[in-house]
């Protein structure tokens, strides 16, 4: 079946079909993919190259492959990618139509070892030479993810994850009740000329992040462990926070430590959100009531790049402007949307940078490690562990946009996978591994 894998034309359900198949095209050219990191668009860009580029040269495990040169011809690519001749493109022309039809690929006996890979790997990796963009930060994070030993935290047996279900559900109920009961108090006070908006806004804020914090230590359904307090900027000077985005829960974690570290003491935090968080009731009600900024895309699924649309991306930098104006924070998502392939982090955009440009902001720099194990996109709520490690940087000034890009993926993306901070120990002192490793920082 690796031998000849027909191409798929990507209609209806057999798109789906697409996955296996290049997962499976991709195990027979040697190159170790994680199939769970395989999606639809990554299995269109291999299987759309095959067709077009790719085509089978002889029989068996001798057979070469082919890929169209520049000049239009073919280089004959043996399996051990050692040697190549070209074919004139005369001579090519009455087998073009074979190749579209059908991906062929040499059939090679593999160690079932050498598809061991850490999970941190994805299958963008492997089609990163295709876009061209070999060097940039997003491509040199995925290289040092696939070099780094992932750790997670220890895994929960069958009686703990039911406890701590359990006492999710009570914190649930508990925060939901008393932050929309403050939340409507705060409201008829502002109605009543009690308070100003941007009082109000501030006070519900801080008062929501107490709760989640408080709350917490009665219902601890989830242990979380601060690193670098001490970078956390307490001058009454605005900046900008980023953080990977992994989970539901990110925004809850961020509400317990701003009541834990009392991070907004002297500027308040707003967050910028998806606009279809709107749709809860008691959430769009503290969303509302507190101020933070909402911004309109595309509900495109997880296969296709955010599409925001503009009118909402020119109020939402008009609100943020507002924010810092009137003395608060902002804390931006730079990855725009959960990641499915956490802790690997998914691409960022520069918007953070434009807007502590346009303020003379600093940024700061927030990284979570473990979310993902407590709440994902694939599994929920599956709580397979329950110890989530924070990070906080130095607030840097940042003078470019690309060196925002590349400190986001330096800094975020080693202590995702594995609780590295780069800046403090260099990546080269750790090496590769297979599997997973425990972090037994609870233990120590």
């Amino acid at each position: 079946e690796l031998d000849t894998i027909p191409l798929p034309s990507f209609k209806g359900q057999e798109t789906r079909m697409a996955i296996s198949k290049a997962f499976l095209a991709l195990l027979a050219m040697g190159v170790p993919v994680e199939p769970k990191a395989c999606n639809v668009r990554c299995a269109a860009k291999i299987a759309s190259l095959s067709s077009s580029s790719i085509r089978r040269e002889g029989n068996g495990i001798g057979g070469g492959l082919t890929r169209r040169s520049s000049m239009g011809g073919y280089t004959t690519l043996t399996p051990e990618c050692s040697k190549s001749t070209r074919t004139t493109p005369a001579e090519t022309n009455g087998r073009r139509m074979r190749a579209r039809q059908s991906v062929h690929f040499p059939l090679r006996p593999t160690d079932t070892s050498a598809m061991m890979v850490p999970d941190t790997i994805s299958m963008t990796t492997a089609v990163a030479s295709t876009e061209g963009e070999e060097n940039s930060p997003y491509d040199r994070h995925l290289r040092t993810s696939r070099m780094l030993s992932r750790v997670t935290a220890r895994k929960l047996n069958a009686l703990e994850k039911h406890l701590t279900k359990a006492s999710a559900a009570a914190y649930g109920v508990c925060f939901v009740s008393i932050a929309y009961t403050a939340c409507l108090l705060m409201e008829a006070a502002e109605t009543l000329k009690m308070l100003k908006k941007k009082e109000a806004e501030g006070r519900i804020a801080h008062f929501i992040g107490l709760l989640a914090d408080r709350l917490l230590r009665v219902f601890p359904f989830i242990d979380i462990e601060v690193s670098g307090v001490e970078h956390i900027q307490r001058e009454n000077t605005p900046t900008v926070w980023v953080a990977n985005h992994v989970s539901e829960l990110d925004l809850l974690v961020f509400l317990i430590l701003d009541g834990r570290l009392d991070i907004g003491r002297k500027r308040p935090i707003k967050f910028l959100y998806w606009d279809k968080l709107n749709e809860y009731p008691v959430l769009s009600r503290f969303l509302r009531t507190s101020g933070m900024i909402p911004v309109s895309m595309e509900d495109t699924g997880f296969e296709v790049d955010n599409k925001y649309l503009l009118q909402s991306l020119k109020s939402m930098y008009r609100a943020m402007d507002e924010a810092i104006n009137d003395g608060f924070d902002v804390a931006i998502l730079p990855e725009g949307r959960r990641n499915t392939d956490a802790p690997t982090l998914a691409k960022a955009f520069p918007g953070a940078f434009k807007l502590a440009k346009k303020h003379g902001a600093k940024i700061g720099f927030i990284g979570t490690h473990g979310v993902e194990e407590v709440w994902n996109v694939k599994d929920g709520f599956h709580a397979n562990a329950k110890h989530v490690s924070v990070r906080f940087w130095n607030a840097m000034e940042i003078s470019s946009k690309e060196q925002f890009v590349e400190l986001f993926y330096s800094l975020l993306g080693p202590w995702a996978s594995s609780k590295i901070d780069s800046l403090e120990t260099p990546l080269s002192a750790y090496s590769t591994a297979a599997t997973s490793k425990p972090d037994d920082t609870n233990e120590r």
